[in-house]
This record gives structure tokens, sequence and C-alpha cells, in this order.
């Protein structure tokens, strides 16, 4: 039986701290409303500024190629992700970064299998949304190994 007291949570970039060196260390996160739910950056940390005039303050930027967050705590059952579209119009391409999600209940987040989420996305809002539902008594791991940077706005899980 699901826990809703450990399977509903959310996570945003106003509570992530940000390095201001280009530097990102390997920091662990409760979650915005959910202090048992817990999250570990590796190549990841909040973002303030803008990308082809939209304002991104307080997301979570995922590094290029080996950006990392892995749930530490607590459980994911139906999880959503907004992350931001980032279409250059100048150069007519998407240089959005995709993130794969791995979910599991072993001891070692390496062995979680991949999910294959249903992918929306929205040309105006230049949004796009993972969303999937888990297995039971899983976390997550998300993983940025694309070539372009991916900024979330929201991650979050509901029962």
């Amino acid at each position: 039986m699901l826990d809703p007291a450990i399977n509903t949570w959310s996570l945003g970039g106003s509570n992530i701290e940000r390095s201001n060196d280009g530097y990102y260390p390997v920091t662990d996160y409760p979650s915005d409303d959910n202090e048992d739910v817990t999250f570990r950056f590796e190549n990841a940390q909040r973002f303030d500024g803008s990308k082809n005039g939209h304002y991104l303050n307080n997301t979570i930027i995922m590094r290029k190629s080996d950006g990392v967050i892995t749930q530490l705590t607590g459980e994911t059952k139906n999880l959503t992700i907004v992350t931001f579209r980032n279409w250059v119009q100048y150069a007519e391409m998407d240089m959005s970064g995709t993130i794969t999600i791995y979910a599991g209940t072993e001891d070692d987040p390496t062995l979680w299998d991949a999910v294959e989420p249903q992918v929306d996305v929205d040309e105006a809002e230049a949004t796009i949304t993972y969303s999937c539902t888990l297995p039971n008594h899983s976390k997550i791991r998300l993983e940025n190994r694309s070539g372009y940077a991916v900024y979330i706005y929201t991650m979050a899980s509901a029962a």
C-alpha cells in the first residue's frame, strides 16, 4: 500500500543553491514540501537567468552530458517533470536537453530500469512535460546525457 506521506512531493529550484563559480558541487536537498523526500544533485544546481527571451529564474539546470538527480529517500508514484523547451529561433533548432528517467527499489540506483515517459511539447508555452506512473515503492534517477542542458521548472509526485 502506498503511503501518501512519502509519495507526494514537489521540487523546483527556489530552495536549491547556486554556485557562482561554475562549479557544480554534489549536494543533497529535501523536496520543497516534504522533508522526508531527499535528492542528490550531481552536476545540477539552481539556474537564474534567461534563455531565448524566457526568464528561467529558480529553475534547476542539469549540465549537458553528465547531469544527474537521484532520489535518496521517499518514493515516487505519479511523476510529472516540466522543463524549458529551448527552441533557438535564429538557428531554427531545438537545443533542449533530454531527460532519461530511471526507477527502482534496489539500494544501488545504477541497477534501476529506464522508464518510458509520455512526452508532451507545448510550443506556445515553450515547455516539455514528462509524465509516467512508476511501480510501487520506486525511487527515481534523472540523467541528462544529451548535448544540451536541461532546465527543470518543476518535478512532482502524487500518490
